[in-house]
């Protein structure tokens, strides 16, 4: 079709020719334009609000749970000092006990040395004085062994007071751990929902401007987003020239209706 103009255009519908040669049909192919989906952006907004605090509250959740295992370490240390020190003063008391108990020997040797270097038998004022000795010896005892089971027991107390306080921290950091897991995976089914509503939109600028918080994931250019809903623009327009001489084809009876977008014409 020589007299046809070369166009790079969809024409839709049939057209009829008449000349000297004869009649010819065209038939054109149906084409369309495409103009991108409206999107709700009030919805975008909420699931952008959305992902956002849920994604807050994993850091949030994450930095308490840190916070909460390192307080736990800090009793569980508390704790063992505390243990470690009330066996160290088991250990002092027993020896303070051994010294008590050397010193109270030596008394009573010397009493008993000064009262046989007089001429003295051990009986009466004599026995009298080892035996008060031998009391007050017993009582250091006594007041020893009481002090340092008073501090083992403080030192003790202390260290199922850590141990309480570990524990308590511990369940804090599971439960803190438990809210970052699950707000994570709320995130996560948030953001798949989000995905799953954009695949195939084109975002225009102000849709892209409300995705931004969540990154250039939304924002950038080239991606396969572009799934378009179709509407059909259209012109009349001749496809033929007007013939220079008689005899060729004349101009279209009925021309077809062309659209912007391209294709060529098949005869």
């Amino acid at each position: 079709m020589a007299a046809a103009d070369s166009l790079n255009s969809t024409v839709s519908g049939s057209s009829w020719l008449e000349g000297s040669g004869g009649t010819a049909k065209i038939t054109v192919s149906t084409g369309s334009t495409t103009k991108a989906s409206t999107l709700d952006s009030g919805a975008l907004k909420s699931s952008v609000s959305s992902i956002l605090g849920l994604n807050a509250d994993v850091e949030a959740a994450d930095a308490k749970a840190t916070g909460y295992d390192a307080e736990a370490l800090a009793y569980g240390n508390v704790s063992s000092i505390a243990e470690q020190n009330a066996l160290i003063e088991g250990v002092s008391g027993e020896i303070q006990g051994l010294q008590l108990e050397r010193k109270l020997a030596g008394t009573i040797g010397e009493q008993q040395a000064q009262v046989a270097a007089v001429g003295f038998r051990s009986s009466g004022s004599s026995l009298d004085i080892l035996k008060s000795s031998l009391q007050q010896g017993y009582l250091d005892q006594q007041i020893l062994q009481t002090q340092t089971a008073l501090s083992i027991g403080a030192y003790l107390e202390e260290s199922a007071a850590a141990k309480g306080q570990k524990t308590a921290a511990e369940a804090a950091s599971t439960a803190a751990k438990s809210l970052s897991s699950t707000s994570a995976t709320s995130a996560t089914s948030e953001t798949e929902a989000l995905d799953k509503y954009l695949k195939g939109k084109t975002l225009t600028d102000a849709e892209k401007l409300i995705l931004s918080p969540l990154g250039g994931k939304y924002t950038s250019t080239g991606t396969d987003t572009t799934d378009l809903t179709t509407s059909t623009t259209t012109k009349t327009k001749s496809i033929f020239s007007t013939p220079s001489k008689p005899g060729a084809f004349g101009t279209a009876k009925s021309a077809g209706s062309i659209n912007t977008v391209g294709s060529t014409v098949s005869v």
